[in-house]
């Protein structure tokens, strides 16, 4: 018997730390390396189709427990939606940032701004894998 699967859909405040990450590594040491990361960060984050209530709780967000898989030098915060099988992506921060963090509350908003400034353009990463906004029932 194969374990269940589930699907990876990404909150708009992960999409953001994305990009704003992708931006400053791109900035500070170049698209190249800025594209490496974001293959690791995807390819990390797909891993949570499989088992993803390994990983530690860290508070709740909207009534569910939130999940954190340490990624690189960042934390990929996530909640758990067994009756549609998603795993929802609710952020991702960096190491200067998640040791600021203080607990989430039901509004799943961080109390510190990211340390990376500037958007980048590179969403096409999102887009192509097909996951940006996705909001699954019960998470609106």
């Amino acid at each position: 018997m194969s374990p269940k699967t589930y699907r990876i859909a990404y909150q708009p405040a992960a999409e953001i730390a994305l990009d704003e990450t992708i931006g400053y590594i791109a900035r500070t040491d170049g698209p190249q390396r800025a594209a490496n990361w974001l293959r690791k960060m995807l390819e990390a984050v797909d891993a949570l189709e499989t088992m993803p209530a390994l990983f530690r709780q860290r508070g709740t967000w909207k009534g569910r427990a939130i999940h954190a898989k340490p990624v690189m030098c960042h934390l990929v915060y996530y909640v758990i939606i067994e009756q549609d099988a998603v795993v929802s992506v609710i952020d991702i921060a960096g190491a200067a940032e998640h040791t600021k963090r203080a607990e989430y509350g039901d509004t799943g908003r961080r109390t510190v701004g990211s340390p990376c400034v500037g958007v980048s353009s590179r969403r096409f990463a999102m887009k192509r894998a097909g996951r940006l906004c996705a909001s699954p029932a019960g998470m609106e």
